[in-house]
């Protein structure tokens, strides 16, 4: 069995976009920034992004042709993709319980693809509860990384 060290992360698509929202709100602002670290991390290999095609889906429904193409960008570079609904139906069909369809699909993709984190500026997705998967505000996931928990070496799934 493998082990492997490093941390798994999908991001809600609200966590791309929210660099594009208003800027007026501390936490509007301390989100965009901890999702600007996030980004970093991938960028730096130090954390692995996981995305799916209900990434693709849903932020191909921004209007907004700049935070749509950045978006993207963020996207492509998932070193993991779930490409079909077909691995995470029945998760999502358990989800569906308490979330709705799309976040409940971006939640079993990131259960499916076995991410650690489920990163996330939406309150409702952010009241989840489940073994599985660790629900996390990009500033909280930030915060720990700079404190050095992101020692997540562990056994290969």
């Amino acid at each position: 069995m493998r082990v492997r060290c490093f941390v798994r992360v999908y991001l809600d698509n609200c966590c791309f976009k929210r660099p594009y929202d208003k800027q007026v709100r501390p936490d509007v602002i301390a989100e965009s920034r901890a999702v600007s670290e996030v980004l970093e991390l991938v960028d730096n290999n130090k954390v692995e992004l996981v995305a799916s095609f209900i990434s693709i889906l849903e932020n191909k429904r921004d209007p907004r042709p700049k935070p749509r193409i950045d978006t993207l960008n963020h996207i492509l570079k998932a070193s993991t993709y779930i490409s079909s609904a077909a691995p995470v139906s029945a998760i999502a069909k358990q989800l569906a319980e308490s979330l709705d369809a799309f976040d409940a699909i971006h939640v079993a993709c990131a259960i499916a693809a076995h991410c650690d984190y489920f990163l996330t500026t939406d309150k409702r997705v952010l009241q989840l509860k489940d073994a599985r998967i660790i629900t996390m505000n990009p500033v909280n996931f930030a915060s720990l990384w700079k404190e050095g928990s992101n020692d997540n070496c562990r056994d290969e799934r």
